[in-house]
This record gives structure tokens, sequence and C-alpha cells, in this order.
């Protein structure tokens, strides 16, 4: 994450602070005083580090980190519904495909410190793997996660933290928490907790934060 600024195109006082603050998470809405998951918008994807260490030998550019998680297209059109897979050779303008963004923001302590703008950087991948991500959200409920899982015929559910979710018909990998800032010999920030002496630590509270969706 990059060129974080305000609404007046100033910068931020910590752009830096906030860019690895940033947490990835599955779509959903707030209808009333409830949270809801989109099943539409659950494109957030966690990825294991050793596949993202062979993509990161891969880079033209050794100064740039790869964060593993990602967000995974679905297809929308031409393809049977939730599909992942997008037909080869489209036309000129023909979108089969869409991914949903959805990112929590730290609320900061004074409204102008908010970002208005910034960019991303993604390195595009064909997933051999099925994979589906269990959010912080759904651990109160495996169900969501499961039925999404056989939907796809998915061949691992990845998740972290306080779930209770077990493997079942689909394989889990399962990480106390997992990198979401600074490079993997030095990671800063974690989705869900931080290891340490096989204990898992919280590292933020997420009624501190603030949400983004692009689609």
């Amino acid at each position: 994450m990059r060129s974080l600024g305000r609404f007046d195109g100033t910068p931020l006082t910590d752009p830096v602070a906030l860019a690895q603050s940033v947490m990835p998470i599955q779509g959903r809405s707030l209808q009333g005083t409830t949270v809801v998951m989109n099943d539409s918008q659950m494109d957030f994807q966690i990825l294991p580090e050793t596949e993202v260490a062979d993509l990161q030998a891969t880079l033209t550019s050794p100064d740039l980190n790869l964060l593993p998680y990602g967000f995974v297209v679905r297809c929308v059109s031409n393809c049977a519904s939730g599909a992942r897979t997008l037909a080869a050779n489209p036309a000129a303008d023909q979108y089969d495909g869409q991914v949903t963004l959805a990112l929590r923001f730290p609320k900061p302590a004074q409204s102008k410190e908010e970002p208005y703008t910034f960019s991303m950087l993604f390195e595009i991948v064909l997933d051999s793997e099925t994979r589906v991500t269990q959010s912080l959200d759904e651990q109160q409920d495996n169900a969501a996660v499961t039925t999404r899982a056989l939907a796809l015929g998915a061949s691992q559910v990845m998740t972290f933290g306080d779930s209770t979710y077990g493997s079942g018909k689909t394989a889990i990998t399962y990480q106390c928490g997992w990198r979401v800032a600074g490079p993997v010999n030095a990671p800063s920030v974690f989705l869900g907790y931080a290891t340490t002496s096989n204990r898992c630590q919280a590292l933020y509270d997420v009624s501190l934060l603030d949400e983004f969706h692009w689609q």
C-alpha cells in the first residue's frame, strides 16, 4: 500500500504507520446494527508463506515484499455462477470477472487523518489450489465457510486466531496469525495473532478500525 492522502490531496501525518495497520477482510455490510457477510463479495484469500516465497524470488524488483494474502476473482458472466475460472481469449470490452477488495483502516484520532486516496500493488497469479479463507467475522459460526468450501470444491480452508473450524471434508491450514506488514523475516503486523512461545497474543482491536470496500 502506498500514496495515502487526505481529501484535499495533502499527505497524511504518518502514512507508513497507517499503511502497516490496514487489515484485509471479506466483503460485508452493516444492516442496522448487524454485520452481514455478503456471499457475492467473499474474495479475500490467505496464501501460504512458502508459496509467497517462491513468487518473491521471481520479482524483478527485489525491494518489494509480497504479503501472503490477496483477493480472488470470481466469474459473473459466461460461466457457472460463483466459479473462479474465466473464459480464455475474451473479446474486447468483455469483462466476465469481478473481485471485491475489502480492507479495514485504523480510525484516526482526527477525522482529517482519514485516508481518501491510496494505491496498492498486486502480483497476478494463477493458483493451482482452490482455497477459501475464513475471516475473523465468520469465526462465530463455521457454517458459512464450510458451505463456501464445499460449493467450490475447495482443497483447503485457510484460517487463524480463535477459529474452531474442523477439517471435515476440506483440509484446514491454521496459524495463530498471518503476516500483513513487514518482510517475512521481520513481520511487524499480523491478521489475528502473533505466535510467541507457543502462545497466541492479540495485536489489535477490531473496534478501532474503519472499512473500505471496492468492487
